[in-house]
């Protein structure tokens, strides 16, 4: 069996070709492009998450152009005609670049079918692209009539070039007559074979390099501009052993190939595209992985990660904001703009006409010693969710005050942001139902800091939300209050070898590591005058029948996972209701 595709026209002249004798599966393919900045990337496995690929790209543009995972699984593309796709209502759009998620998910070509199908693939407007696994099954995947439409081969070789393959134009292409030519004559499935005919169809200096990728046997041998005596060979079942690389092409030959474990650095203002103004306080980080930041007052961060996330999908969100999905690579501009929320939802509301708010209730506890801190790392968004459970018959509140009682503050002053969340599906806090900044700023070093919520016309119709408390510090604080988390750690380590019976081991060491509690006075820790940049809010730590509705959850930092806590914060909500 054999498959060729490739690009004729000259800006995009990608070759692509497939062979296969039912023993053995070869891929050939060239890389046309004016750009010289070419790299080859490594991607090791991630457990439950994705497969281990090689992936080929340039670095000033930053997806991957083609590749091949550890189970065999090919991808490339050829560009065609634009062909307009009709999109479908009823499929998704993928949030990222689809074909390197492909790569890392599925193990074939119908797997890879399977998951392609339930999206809408813009990218196939002008262009095929080509799929082929280990197996030898393959599929050509493009549009015609408006229509996503696919080609899954059964003779033993098929032919394509830059023509529409439902609307095709063979003749126009003299690459294709020179590959068929020599296809006919001979179509043994060989390395030799086939870098014979890539040899005979590259596009001169426009050819960056090219490739043979052996599909049975997990290995690709690169072929630099139009050199194809001396490959460069990599065996992905090995190189996936060494984690993430990243190579330029060129340097695989001149001997100096660079392995990068370089950090992904970003930083970047997050501004309102209507008024222009920036975003105080924006979460961001990837919801799957569990890793968050958060700008400081003036929109401003700064991002620093391995590389290895680099294909991961950045999430970027704020009260009154549209969530904006990113891709890391595509994070250059030192601006990051955020569309205004429509709120088509009527949850919350300024106070207007209609019956007035009269009586006041309270709900919450008031009784515990220990302390919840914002964030175990240094890198924004903790905070905790205290659900609020409505009594019978009352759907609807005017928020009038909250009472927050701190166990120690170092700080002259500190904030909070005040959300109001919905119980999503899992019993968990969802999304916002107050749709702009709520700050809270209290000067409390001990005891209970009431915040008064008169002025904020905070209206919620529902039978029950999660109250939460959003720890709002700027970078320098959190760092250090990570410095003294990481001292008071240290010294409760101390204290438990030392014997010392306040200090109470909880937790699955074989989980989560040695965690330690301390059943007394914070102040016992002789580090304790020199606390810096740090706010405890008390969470009783005893599980109670008068609480059980009063469910608190924690989070360390933006899009980390709620956590639930044995009892219930020290937060007492008071509201008046209809």
């Amino acid at each position: 069996m054999v498959l060729l595709c490739a690009f004729c026209y000259p800006s995009h002249a990608c070759f692509i070709l497939v062979l296969s004798d039912g023993q053995k599966v070869l891929v050939g393919n060239h890389e046309d492009w004016f750009d010289q900045d070419a790299q080859v990337i490594v991607y090791p496995a991630d457990a439950g998450r994705r497969y281990a690929s090689v992936v080929f790209t340039f670095a000033s543009e930053g997806w991957a152009q083609g590749g091949m995972n550890e189970h065999g699984l090919f991808f490339d593309g050829a560009f065609t005609p634009f062909t307009p796709l009709d999109i479908d209502a009823g499929l998704d759009t993928f949030e990222g670049y689809v074909w390197q998620e492909m790569l890392d998910k599925c193990k074939n070509v119908e797997e890879a079918v399977a998951f392609l199908s339930r999206y809408n693939l813009s990218d196939l407007e002008q262009s095929h692209v080509v799929l082929a696994d280990a197996s030898g099954a393959r599929a050509v995947l493009g549009v015609y009539e408006g229509k996503l439409v696919r080609s899954i081969g059964t003779r033993s070789w098929i032919l394509q070039t830059n023509f529409n393959r439902w609307n095709p134009q063979k003749d126009s292409c003299a690459r294709y007559q020179l590959a068929a030519r020599a296809l006919k004559q001979d179509h043994t499935v060989s390395q030799d074979r086939v870098a014979e005919i890539l040899a005979q169809t590259h596009q001169g200096p426009l050819t960056v390099y090219s490739n043979i990728y052996d599909l049975t046997a997990k290995t690709v041998s690169i072929y630099r501009g139009n050199e194809y005596d001396t490959p460069f060979h990599i065996d992905l079942s090995i190189a996936k052993q060494s984690g993430y690389q990243v190579s330029d092409v060129h340097a695989l030959f001149d001997g100096s190939v660079v392995d990068k474990e370089e950090d992904l650095q970003w930083s970047g203002t997050i501004v309102n595209r209507e008024t222009g103004r920036h975003v105080a306080y924006a979460n961001m980080g990837f919801p799957d992985i569990g890793w968050g930041t958060v700008s400081d007052s003036m929109g401003r961060v700064h991002i620093s990660l391995s590389s290895a996330y680099r294909r991961e999908v950045l999430y970027v969100s704020a009260p009154g904001m549209a969530t904006r999905r990113v891709p890391m690579y595509e994070l250059r501009d030192s601006v990051l703009l955020l569309d205004p929320l429509v709120i088509t939802l009527p949850e919350i509301q300024v106070e207007g006409a209609g019956k007035p708010f009269r009586g006041s209730f309270r709900q919450g506890w008031m009784k515990g010693r220990h302390g919840v801190l914002p964030v175990d790392e240094s890198e924004g968004g903790g905070a905790l969710a205290v659900l609020m459970a409505l009594p019978s018959g009352r759907r609807e509140v005017l928020l009038d005050e909250v009472w927050v009682r701190i166990l120690y503050s170092s700080e002259q002053s500190y904030s909070f942001r005040l959300r109001c969340m919905q119980v999503d599906s899992m019993g968990l806090p969802g999304a916002d139902l107050v749709h702009r900044n709520v700050l809270l700023k209290g000067s409390r070093r001990i005891g209970w800091e009431k915040f008064s919520l008169e002025g904020e016309h905070i209206r919620i119709e529902s039978d029950s939300f999660f109250l939460v408390l959003e720890w709002m510090q700027e970078r320098a604080e959190r760092e250090r209050t990570r410095n003294s988390l990481a001292s008071w750690d240290r010294w409760k380590k101390a204290q438990f070898i030392a014997g010392n019976p306040k200090v109470e081991q909880y937790g699955t060491p074989l989980e989560s590591g040695l965690q330690l509690r301390y059943n007394g006075d914070m102040r016992d820790w002789p580090g304790f005058e020199d606390m810096d940049a740090l706010t405890a809010i008390i969470v009783d730590d005893v599980p109670r029948l008068q609480t059980r509705n009063l469910r608190t959850y924690t989070r360390d930092h933006s899009y980390a996972k709620w956590k639930k806590q044995r009892g219930a914060a020290n937060v007492i909500l008071k509201m008046k209701a209809r």
